[in-house]
């Protein structure tokens, strides 16, 4: 019996050298997506764009790591800091990255570079428009104003698709409903930021015109039942100018606001 058991923990033994020294799979070395920092998942592959560089943790990794990728032309390899590697994306494709820490452990991840786009579904109209000395008589053409602003902004249900060509500009797609996705205008987008006001904007043309939106982020829950929040930004264009000839009452101030939450692509 006693020669039987030896026998089986000579065979364990071999069989733990095989398998990398009967290293637990949670201490091999291998890739999380730093979502949560606590979070030990592994991730063996990865979308980035064209535009941003990501960055990926290395868990249980040991010493210096060294890392390099299959396919420079597609993805560059820089390791960022101790066990951080950063993923720049140069043109689309997928390609294989790996690191290798002090003790000649590695990993490997495979990398898909895609279009950066993002999609903006038009949630919600607001309206403001501001008067001097207003009186119950001009509460209906309070209303006309709103009215007419209303009509010149997208209707809520449309969307916009922002395709990037660099971090600040790109192309657009417009939908005026995004149920029917074959009615579509095509156009460009751009961002812009006023130091002096210290505000962002997003110019986008389209139908020939070009619509200027002061930007800001802005947050809505769901619903009245339910907690979540769903980001997104508020888009404002300013109609002041249109009525500045207006004296009976004096517009001072006249705007339409989209919420345009940010959605998964359409």
């Amino acid at each position: 019996m006693k020669q039987i058991k030896t026998l089986l923990f000579l065979f364990t033994i071999s069989l733990c050298m095989v398998l990398t020294s009967c290293e637990d799979d949670d201490d091999r070395i291998h890739f999380s997506q730093m979502i949560y920092p606590e979070d030990n998942a592994k991730i063996t592959s990865i979308e980035i764009t064209d535009i941003h560089s990501a960055t990926v943790e290395v868990k249980n990794a040991k010493g210096t790591l060294s890392g390099k990728s299959d396919n420079e032309e597609i993805v560059t390899v820089e390791i960022s800091d101790i066990n951080y590697v950063t993923l720049t994306g140069h043109k689309l494709g997928t390609t294989t990255i790996s690191v290798t820490d002090s003790e000649n452990r590695t990993a490997t991840l495979t990398v898909t570079v895609v279009n950066s786009t993002s999609s903006l579904f038009i949630s919600e109209h607001q309206i403001e428009v501001l008067t001097d000395n207003i009186t119950n008589t001009d509460q209906i053409l309070i209303g006309n104003i709103k009215a007419e602003i209303t009509a010149e902004l997208p209707p809520v249900g449309g969307g916009f698709k922002l395709l990037y060509t660099s971090s600040e500009e790109g192309k657009l797609t417009y939908y005026p409903d995004i149920k029917d996705l074959n009615t579509k205008q095509e156009g460009t987008f751009r961002y812009n930021y006023d130091e002096a006001l210290q505000t962002s904007f997003l110019i986008l043309k389209y139908n020939d015109k070009e619509y200027v939106y002061r930007m800001s982020h802005g947050n809505r829950s769901q619903s009245a039942t339910k907690t979540s929040i769903i980001s997104g930004y508020y888009l404002i264009r300013d109609f002041t100018e249109d009525y500045k000839e207006m004296t009976d009452p004096k517009i001072t101030k006249a705007e339409g606001g989209l919420y345009a939450r940010i959605a998964n692509n359409f």
